[in-house]
């Protein structure tokens, strides 16, 4: 499983959740929805705000989402570990 966070330069929550991320090294991959490759990967799996972080399975399931909001450590911590 991987987490994948969208934000964007000037979003006031993506720090928050740039933090909270921080604390699963390894398994988060981070897009800015400004750029192509961060567009194209929001737009797939419908991400229309920021921050927003996606649990991902290995096949490339979406298995939860926070979308514009910031989950707690342990939120996410019960379903990756």
């Amino acid at each position: 499983m991987r987490l994948k966070i969208f934000v964007k330069e000037d979003c006031p929550k993506c720090p928050a959740a740039k933090e909270v991320v921080k604390l699963f090294k390894g398994k988060v991959e981070v897009f800015d929805i400004e750029h192509f490759e961060g567009l194209a990967e929001a737009a797939f799996y419908d991400v229309q705000c920021t921050p927003s972080i996606l649990l991902i399975d290995d096949n490339g399931r979406e298995l939860k989402a926070w979308r514009c909001e910031v989950p707690s450590p342990k939120e996410i911590d019960v379903l990756v570990n």
